[in-house]
């Protein structure tokens, strides 16, 4: 598995960033899914997963919806 998303607050990434200032109750993220890209370099969902768990451990009442996007590969459009 690739790298775990920074633990130290000021470079730990856009959406964790986004939720510290924005507080929202939900939250969805729209990573490309395992499925069809198993090797952990060609997909974010296990990065998704990460993001969901640190933002329960911030803000637990906050609802993190994780909807993986079932595409061979996201550059390709």
């Amino acid at each position: 598995m690739p790298e775990e998303c920074p633990n130290g607050r000021g470079n730990e990434g856009s959406v964790l960033s986004l939720c510290d200032s924005l507080k929202p109750d939900r939250v969805y993220l729209f990573p490309s899914c395992m499925k069809n890209n198993p090797e952990p370099i060609k997909n974010t969902e296990w990065r998704a997963e990460i993001i969901r768990e640190k933002l329960a451990e911030r803000n637990p009442e906050m609802k993190c919806i994780i909807m993986p996007l079932d595409i061979k590969d996201a550059t390709d459009f």
